[in-house]
């Protein structure tokens, strides 16, 4: 990097019979490794400040100096050997450093970073399962044991490690870090996040859910995106997916350890805020910056440390969707970390090479036949028992009216209500909301003001989940405004139109023109 302050010219020096760079007209991110790693060691030194001074310095080393041409010489692979012991010997000083000052969860973090570099190190892992008895991780301990003893069996022919490893890991106590709340807002574990715990229960899907597991666990898809409009349940699909992620075996039986982490994107406003937001949940602390090339391998190094097959659960892109600035940040993390899979969920696609699109259909709804009446002469249990929307419907119900039960009284009113909902969750959670004030029947009277009906006086309600009308609003201010003027246009139509009377709407002669817009509205 250049002084700006110097005259031009003024890295350089020069004679008859050489060119050099002038020391101190510039820096390198090698020199201020190496005066990083190397803080002071006296004993009577804060440790928390040299040890922060040594942190700084291993985020400067991206892997091994110059691949694929230090290889090709004898000096510059020595000097890449070097510098790669350095960042060892750096990770094994600053684990000391943390641990002989109480600081065990900072001292998990790098000593998994110390594993990740030598997974096969006895040692090594006998270290950070000590740690796990200081933080009482349990857990994660026996998840540790358990890689290793595979990994190691790998390498050795089906031999396994000593018993030492698995005696210290079942010696861990259960329960929570004993450290002081100082400590404990110090930055974990990457193994310590974990998915949002819903409240409610959750209803069908089972089809979808279990062709996405194949998908993802497969490693079929390593980038899906979950599409559907605003209410249809994308999100809340796409925990009770990671939770099945994290808990399923593979197809041949093997166990392997997965982990999936939530990142909601609802109030990232840019793209390069993707990768901190990412950063913050894994590594729960608060501190992540900008995004920037350190903070990306960071980040890889973390995900690959925390688990064989890491899942990442983008939550709400669409106000991102298309941003090429997104588009690189996705690509590059799936570059990184290739045992990463990433589920987004958008209302529009991503465009992203890659990447496989699945549009999340509504709740069954019970048969169109039901709004003749017919159904009224049959029990609840034979109509309705396997409508995951009429599920749904009254498990929401009972929460504002313990007594409710489907009867052969307004067993027809909650099929018609489900239908008219057309199968939305969002819908059926505003509307079942209404239900210490209001009967099914008198829902399906005040369902012809639906706007007015759909809407929450709950103020834990995120803006765009209000209401329908909310949640619509939303959708159409993503609109480009030429998307918009169409939008409005085709606003006369009820129940869908043909092209030829699209055309005559929205004016013009271009079909061409008239396909993609058409096309464009569909992905919003």
């Amino acid at each position: 990097e250049s002084d700006a302050a110097l005259p031009a010219g003024g890295v350089f020096g020069a004679d008859r019979q050489s060119v050099w760079l002038l020391p101190g007209a510039f820096s390198t991110d090698v020199a201020a490794f190496d005066a990083g790693v190397r803080a002071p060691r006296a004993p009577s030194g804060d440790t928390e400040q040299i040890a922060s001074i040594i942190e700084a310095a291993l985020t400067l080393y991206a892997g091994p100096l110059l691949p694929g041409i230090c290889e090709e010489d004898a000096a510059l692979f020595r000097e890449q050997q070097r510098l790669a012991g350095a960042y060892e010997d750096a990770l094994r000083r600053v684990v000391a450093l943390h641990e002989s000052a109480g600081r065990f969860p900072n001292a998990v973090a790098h000593a998994r970073r110390l594993l990740g570099l030598n997974p096969a190190d006895e040692e090594t892992c006998a270290r950070l399962l000590r740690l796990f008895a200081r933080t009482g991780e349990r857990e994660a301990a026996l998840r540790t044991v358990s890689s290793f003893t595979r990994r190691h069996r790998d390498a050795h022919g089906g031999n396994s490690p000593s018993n030492m490893l698995q005696q210290l890991a079942h010696a861990v106590p259960a329960r929570e870090p004993a450290v002081p709340p100082a400590v404990a807002v110090a930055p974990t574990s990457a193994g310590g996040a974990r998915l949002p715990l819903p409240l409610t229960r959750y209803f069908g899907r089972e089809n979808e859910r279990t062709f996405l597991l194949d998908r993802l666990q497969g490693r079929h898809s390593r980038l899906v995106s979950l599409l559907g409009p605003g209410g249809c349940g994308k999100t809340r699909f796409a925990l009770e997916l990671g939770r099945r992620f994290e808990s399923d075996e593979s197809g041949s039986g093997i166990r392997v350890e997965r982990r999936a982490f939530f990142i909601p994107l609802e109030p990232v406003a840019r793209a390069r805020q993707i990768i901190p937001a990412v950063y913050r949940v894994i590594q729960q602390q608060d501190e992540a910056r900008e995004d920037g090339t350190a903070l990306r391998t960071m980040l890889a190094r973390l995900l690959q440390e925390c688990a064989e097959h890491p899942l990442l659960i983008l939550d709400n892109c669409e106000h991102l969707a298309g941003d090429p600035e997104m588009l690189a940040v996705i690509a590059d993390l799936l570059a990184r970390v290739p045992s990463l899979s990433l589920l987004a969920t958008s209302r529009r696609p991503l465009c992203l090479e890659g990447e496989q699109t699945f549009p999340l259909s509504p709740l069954a709804t019970p048969p169109s036949s039901a709004e003749s009446g017919s159904s009224t002469r049959s029990t609840p249990d034979e109509l309705l028992e396997h409508y995951a929307s009429v599920q749904m419907f009254v498990d929401r119900v009972c929460n504002v009216r313990l007594d409710f039960r489907l009867t052969r009284q307004n067993q027809s009113a909650v099929a018609l209500l489900c239908a008219r909902l057309e199968g939305l969750p969002l819908a059926i959670e505003l509307c079942a909301a209404w239900a210490a004030t209001l009967t099914p029947e008198q829902m399906l009277a005040e369902l012809q003001d639906r706007f007015d009906l759909l809407a929450s006086r709950r103020p834990d309600v995120p803006p765009r989940h209000h209401s329908m009308r909310a949640a619509i609003d939303t959708s159409y201010t993503l609109l480009p405004d030429d998307l918009r003027g169409s939008f409005a246009a085709l606003s006369v139509f009820r129940g869908g139109w043909f092209t030829e009377a699209a055309q005559q709407i929205i004016g013009g002669d271009a079909v061409p023109s008239l396909r993609d817009q058409l096309a464009r509205l569909q992905e919003h």
